[in-house]
């Protein structure tokens, strides 16, 4: 019987040391489930969200309509024997009339290479720094709003508007197209970058 109350008395003890433990692996538990807790919180809060919403349908078709019609506007003028630059910004002026006749107000930069040389147009409402450059170095300067501009064709151009940055290559006896497109309608804006 002594036998007995002893072994009733030692599986008590084993009962209440294994309680103890329960209660201290439970703590851990609800101390790491915490821990977890707290730094998913805390990387939620301080991650940050950028959403990027889907091209409306109106940005897109003005936007692939000027870039298909303002190639014809550059051979049209060149197979005429006109002047590109002059030629070309009436046709950015009258696209943007067009957008704007669609409810879209439409900003653009643009540069033409051409002949060796570079047509800028800024059509923004902010101005344009540019940067140009090849081997024998870069030149910088800033295009006011509404205004044009020539410069010597260089191998490479970098139009920083409004602190974003667009970079372009050039290509060697080859007419091309440099342009940044911005839209907006209502509460919605789009930049969109060609060539």
């Amino acid at each position: 019987m002594m036998d007995m109350i002893g072994y009733e008395n030692k599986m008590k003890d084993k009962m209440k040391k294994n309680m103890l433990r329960l209660k201290k692996n439970r703590k851990s538990q609800l101390y790491i489930i915490t821990a977890l807790f707290l730094c998913s919180l805390v990387f939620l809060l301080n991650s940050r969200v950028e959403r990027i919403e889907e091209s409306t349908t109106e940005f897109v078709s003005t936007y692939n309509n000027f870039v298909n019609e303002a190639k014809y506007a550059v051979n049209s003028a060149i197979y005429l024997n006109r002047n590109v630059s002059d030629d070309f910004s009436r046709f950015a002026d009258d696209y943007i009339g067009y957008a704007e006749s669609k409810g879209i107000n439409a900003y653009m930069f643009y540069g033409i290479v051409y002949d060796d040389k570079v047509y800028f147009a800024n059509k923004l409402n902010e101005n344009v720094n540019i940067t140009s450059g090849n081997a024998g170095g870069t030149a910088n300067f800033i295009l006011t709003s509404g205004n044009q501009s020539t410069i010597t064709k260089k191998n490479w151009l970098n139009a920083d508007i409004g602190g974003t940055s667009y970079f372009f290559n050039t290509s060697m006896n080859v007419t091309e197209i440099k342009l940044v497109m911005k839209m907006s309608q209502e509460n919605k804006t789009e930049v969109r970058r060609y060539g």
